[in-house]
């Protein structure tokens, strides 16, 4: 049996990935890009959008920071993502969670569309199962989980 090396694995994907950009921007003359939607200043989606950007930069993906107040109003949210959906310059975003309470995050990640939402097989196809098992099930599994009574 053969030990996986996760650090060689992963350099190899980057590159393999950085390699099919350079191609897709060679053919499409335009780099992917991915817009980050950050409302607030939480800590941990500080550091986590951090990596992201950093992986951006690794395989050459073109990153875009909306780093928004903690007060913006709700409409003034849903028209940045409705600009981004029709930015032919965007090619996905995400919008960072968790939002501030005073904003719908549903609505919002609805409003997001299917093609550019970066997060979407995690945030619609992914639920936990009743009791909260810490296990992740696909949602047309989902409706097979009952609890027992």
């Amino acid at each position: 049996m053969e030990l996986l090396s996760g650090r060689k694995a992963s350099k190899a994907l980057k590159e393999t990935l950085k390699n099919k950009i350079i191609d897709a921007r060679d053919t499409y003359d335009k780099s992917p890009c991915l817009a980050v939607i950050l409302v607030g200043d939480n800590p941990a989606s500080l550091s986590y959008i951090k990596g992201k950007k950093r992986a951006c930069e690794l395989v050459g993906i073109e990153y875009k920071l909306y780093h928004l107040s903690e007060d913006i109003k709700q409409k003034e949210l849903e028209d940045i993502i409705i600009k981004l959906n029709k930015d032919d310059q965007v090619d996905a975003m995400i919008l960072q969670l968790p939002i501030p309470k005073h904003l719908d995050e549903d609505y919002l990640i609805d409003l997001i569309e299917k093609d550019k939402d970066a997060d979407y097989d995690y945030k619609k196809r992914f639920k936990r199962p009743p009791g909260d098992l810490g296990i992740v099930l696909d949602c047309g599994e989902y409706e097979d989980v009952k609890e027992d009574d």
